[in-house]
């Protein structure tokens, strides 16, 4: 099927096969070529296993099937082409354009640095979505230490990282590289709130509501920090069996803003709420808070309906 291609439709072929999705002006700037929207619309002419991805935005977006791409990036290997330049052009599209995830898949093939450097530190908040997070852990890791040490944002944001998935034993090291720059930001403040969360996954409560409590007149820097504040204080609460208290903070004024949130680190704090009511033995509560968490009911619910049947499992065993 593509003994016959022209050969510059062949080089085309090979460069925009590093995409997963591509579109014909993320196209042109990774592969220079001027022309990519007669390109693609040629391969599509073809049947060249071109495939449309449906997506609400303003770009129209195409992927190969797998199996062909897996062959064009076999012939990439073989012709020599410069799949690194390939990969740092892709992450400079989509950094600009603001597709973090995408920016970072590019970024650890192709070893580019300032363009993520520049979307994470001027972006707020820098990662608003949970899902992101694999993505920046995996390039950070791989990025030298040093290359960091003027960074001390992304020093942090890898602290909260490595909190939010689960690798608490790395979060010292970043939490270190971020005091050693000594430079006093609006971000400080979220060093307790780190504290506080790691405290809550070592069960210890008392511990991280001493943290909490100092930092109730504290501003935290962004949102997302406040919405974490919420839920934390939340789980401490229901944890010392404080259930009325921890439905007014729920319900008041300052958790307002979380609880109209579409972020997912908003749903986290409704997701507290809802866990204390389980505490509480309140079912029919935490599945309507479940629910009425806006843009977040559908992912609530399945957790919550697993959790519900264990305890109500437990409760049976117990009478």
């Amino acid at each position: 099927m593509i003994a016959d291609l022209p050969p510059d439709l062949f080089a085309f072929l090979l460069r925009v096969s590093v995409l997963r999705r591509f579109s014909p002006e993320v196209a042109a700037y990774v592969t220079e070529f001027a022309r990519a929207a007669e390109m693609i619309a040629a391969i599509d002419a073809r049947n060249l296993f071109l495939l449309p991805v449906d997506t609400k935005d303003q770009y129209h977006w195409y992927r190969f099937h797998p199996l062909f791409a897996e062959y064009l990036s076999k012939r990439l290997e073989q012709d020599g082409v410069d799949v690194r330049g390939l990969h740092c052009r892709a992450a400079q599209w989509f950094a600009q354009h603001g597709a973090l995830a995408e920016a970072m898949h590019h970024a650890l093939l192709g070893d580019a640095f300032e363009p993520v450097v520049q979307l994470l530190e001027g972006s707020t908040p820098p990662l608003s979505s949970i899902i992101q997070l694999g993505a920046f852990l995996r390039w950070v890791d791989r990025v030298p230490p040093e290359r960091l040490s003027h960074h001390p944002r992304l020093a942090l944001l890898a602290a909260w990282a490595c909190v939010m998935t689960g690798r608490a034993s790395k979060v010292g090291k970043w939490i270190a590289a971020f005091e050693s720059a000594r430079t006093a930001t609006e971000d400080s403040p979220q060093i307790g709130l780190l504290k506080a969360m790691l405290a809550v996954q070592h069960d210890d409560v008392e511990g991280a509501h001493i943290i909490l409590r100092s930092l109730e007149e504290t501003r935290l820097g962004h949102p997302l920090a406040q919405h974490l504040r919420v839920a934390l204080t939340i789980r401490c609460l229901s944890a010392e069996g404080r259930h009325a208290q921890a439905r007014r903070l729920y319900n008041g004024p300052a958790a307002r803003a979380t609880r109209i949130a579409s972020a997912e680190l908003a749903l986290i704090a409704a997701a507290a709420m809802a866990g204390g009511c389980l505490l509480e033995g309140k079912p029919d509560e935490a599945e309507r808070i479940s629910v009425c968490a806006r843009a977040g009911g559908s992912t609530l619910r399945p957790a919550l309906g697993q959790r519900m049947h264990v305890r109500g499992c437990a409760g049976r065993h117990a009478i």
